[in-house]
This record gives structure tokens, C-alpha cells and sequence, in this order.
């Protein structure tokens, strides 16, 4: 009962899911969950959550996708970082299985950025390894075969994504002539320049894909959150927690947003954003 409790059964739930035993690990998913809850440590309820949304992604996907929203907003409001990472991709790996390319994109988009500012080499790796998929899906063949061959070359990205094998030979089917040029331009990426290489695609296919009515100014969809949150009064460093980026990178799309809207500073800013009808809810991840 009582502390030992809240700690074990999420512990169990975890444990019981992955050695297959998803039967007895759902029974006590609920009672794991509420446990931690009544415990109070935020650290361990997203543990829960991470947990339950895992065991939940084999037998009911849009559950698991709701179970880890509530994982990802204990993590963004109570400061409990070492889950953002781990949720975030797992949510882009279910989202990509079931055709939510978008959420997918978001998702890859925040644990790439989680685990490589971590130094997390080991889930730095899974995550990349599991974003050529999500290009390939989406008919961006040529960034999933620079990925692909980036990742490739670090022995643990096909034990943990399997996949990877496959998909090679078909991104290179795919490609014909031009494969070998994207799979040269991959094998000359360590790990780190893959992270940056996949944010910045990832950035460039959202700017793509988001309707442009959605983005007055000719603003990106990001740049549109950004401007929503210097209209809401937050400084550069509350706007890189809340969209979970560095300041540095908070404050280069500040400025990006500054030239685009031919503003000078966030009274400027501020009431382009009024005028314009960006003001409102803000978006958080």
C-alpha cells in the first residue's frame, strides 16, 4: 500500500506489457495510474502515463494517444522533462502507423529535440531511426533516404527499428539514378547533424503542408505560435519552455517573425497579431 505501492504497480504495468503479458498489465492499468496520482509525485504519474500509453498503443491507438496528451501535459507543467522524449515518440510512431502524418511531424519534431539536448545518444537513435518511415509515407523519398543512410551507419538503429532494413531497399527502388546522391549526402551526417538535418526537414515539410489561410503574413505554422505566445506577454525563455525549444532557436523565430511582419519589437508585433487575428489560444505541445 501507499508509496510502495504507487511506485511498484506502474513499474509492473511496464514490465508485464513488455514481456507480452498485456492481458494482466491492462488489468492494472487504471488502478497504476490512479495510484500515482494519489501519490502526488508528478515524475512518477508520468511514468504511469507512459506506461499505460504504451501498453494501451497494442489494443486501443486513439486511448494511448490521449493517455500520453495527459503524460505530455504533466510534463510541460510540472517540469518533469525526462518523459518528453519518450512520449512524444512514441505518440509520432503511432501517429505515423495510423496516417496522422501531421501529429507525426509534431511529435518527431519535440523528442528529436528532447533527446539530442539531453545527450541521449541511445534514444537520440531509436527516434531517428524511426522518422525515414514517416518521409517515405508522406512521398519525400529523397529526405528519407539521407535519413535512412545516416542512421544506418549506428549498429543499435536497426536493432530497435527493424524496419530500417526494408525500407532502404525500397527508398532506393524508389529513387532509381538519384538514390545515390541521397544516400552520399547521409553517410556524410554524424548523429548530430542527422538530428538537425531531421528538424529542419521536418520544419520545412510543415511550412508546406499547413494551409495558407491558417498563416497570415506568409508566416510558418511555428512562427504563427510563436507570435501567439509574444502576443500573450511571455519572454523569449517562457516561449522556449512552453513549445519545449532552446531559447536560441525561440528567439531566432522571433526574429524571423519580426522581418516577415515588418515589426521592431513585440508592441509591434503584438498588434500585428491583433489586427491580423492570430491572438487566442495559444498552442502548446
Amino acid at each position: 500500500g501507499g508509496p510502495a505501492l504507487a511506485f511498484a504497480r506502474p513499474a509492473l504495468v511496464d514490465g508485464l506489457q513488455a514481456s507480452g503479458r498485456l492481458d494482466e498489465a491492462l488489468e492494472l492499468l487504471d488502478s497504476s495510474v490512479e495510484s500515482a496520482r494519489q501519490l502526488g509525485s508528478p515524475f512518477w504519474l508520468a511514468y504511469a502515463l507512459w506506461t499505460a500509453g504504451t501498453t494501451l498503443s497494442k489494443v486501443d491507438p486513439g486511448r494511448a494517444l490521449t493517455t500520453w496528451d495527459e503524460g505530455l501535459a504533466v510534463v510541460r507543467d510540472q517540469g518533469v522533462d525526462f518523459f518528453r522524449g519518450f512520449m512524444a515518440r512514441d505518440a509520432a510512431r503511432l501517429h505515423t502507423r495510423t496516417g496522422a502524418s501531421v501529429a507525426a511531424l509534431d511529435q518527431f519534431d519535440v523528442a528529436i529535440d528532447a533527446f539530442h539536448r539531453a545527450g541521449n545518444v541511445a534514444q537520440l537513435t531509436i527516434t531517428l531511426a524511426s522518422v525515414p518511415e514517416l518521409f517515405a509515407r508522406l512521398g519525400e523519398t529523397a529526405t528519407a533516404a539521407t535519413l535512412h543512410a545516416a542512421l544506418v551507419q549506428v549498429p543499435a538503429s536497426i536493432e530497435h527499428v527493424p524496419e530500417l532494413a526494408d525500407l532502404g531497399v525500397q527508398l532506393s527502388t524508389s529513387l532509381g539514378t538519384s538514390a545515390a546522391a541521397a544516400i552520399a549526402a547521409g553517410r556524410q551526417m554524424d548523429l548530430d547533424e542527422a538530428a538537425v538535418y531531421a528538424r529542419t526537414s521536418i520544419e520545412e515539410l510543415q511550412h508546406r503542408r499547413s494551409p495558407d489561410d491558417d498563416r497570415p503574413g506568409g508566416l510558418s505554422r511555428r512562427e504563427v505560435e510563436v507570435l501567439r505566445l509574444v502576443a500573450d506577454g511571455l519572454t523569449t525563455r517562457e516561449i522556449a519552455e512552453r513549445l519545449f525549444i532552446s531559447a536560441k532557436t525561440a528567439d531566432r523565430h522571433i526574429q524571423n517573425i519580426y522581418v516577415k511582419i515588418a515589426a521592431s519589437s513585440r508592441a509591434m508585433a503584438t498588434r500585428w497579431a491583433i489586427e491580423h487575428g492570430v491572438t487566442g489560444a495559444s498552442t502548446s505541445r
